[in-house]
């Protein structure tokens, strides 16, 4: 988890500094450039993180659905390679990089919206940020579980589960849209839970760092 988020908020402040290093002049017009700034900073974090948690995430799923002795993870991993290179290690990564790059974007936006809403209705700033993380991590868990559930069967498989598209119309013709939504409950629930401490964490963080002398 760390270094999800980690690598989500270093990829976003990244983008930041780019759009705000090389942007064109006339992008620059309030609100217009703000949303194009989010966007573009969310996209790369989302794509940062999605390409440095990838291999984790294929070990973690690949371990969970073992049977029989379970192998830890440096087994699990050469195992993988075994039979099917590095790329192995990367299976999913194309799910995870469509979860994570508009999952990412709205995030962030989502965070940002309900965040400065609170504050101009006078609530007190940590209650404030607590509703932004709640906001973002239910938008989030929403707009990407479809994604996840995709990524799963791939990264659960040994190789034969084939591309995005054809995973997504397997569960859509035998489960229905609901099968893209299973787990919904856990997940928010831990998200809800992460994004609210995570938030909370990074507010006080930047709060106190502003208050340094420069």
């Amino acid at each position: 988890q760390p270094l999800y988020i980690g690598t989500a908020f270093a990829g976003y402040e990244l983008g930041k500094q780019l759009w705000d290093a090389h942007a064109r002049p006339h992008l620059r017009s309030g609100s217009f450039d703000d949303a194009l700034r989010l966007f573009f900073a969310g996209a790369l974090g989302g794509a940062v993180c999605a390409t440095c948690v990838t291999p984790f995430e294929r070990l973690k799923v690949r371990m969970q659905s073992q049977t029989g002795v379970p192998l830890g993870p440096l087994r699990t991993a050469r195992d993988l390679c075994a039979r099917g290179g590095l790329p192995a290690l990367f299976a999913g990564l194309g799910a995870t990089i469509a979860r994570e790059v508009p999952g990412t974007v709205i995030w962030f936006a989502a965070y940002d919206t309900a965040m400065r809403r609170l504050r101009e209705w006078h609530t007190p700033r940590p209650l404030a940020v607590m509703g932004g993380g709640l906001t973002a991590g239910l938008a989030f868990t929403l707009s990407t579980l479809p994604l996840e559930r995709i990524k799963t069967i791939q990264q659960t498989s040994a190789g034969g589960a084939g591309g995005a598209l054809a995973v997504a119309t397997r569960v859509l013709r035998h489960e229905g849209v609901a099968g893209f939504y299973l787990g919904l409950l856990p997940v928010l629930a831990r998200n809800l839970l992460i994004d609210v401490i995570q938030w909370s964490a990074a507010d006080a963080i930047r709060q106190r760092a502003a208050r340094l002398p420069a």
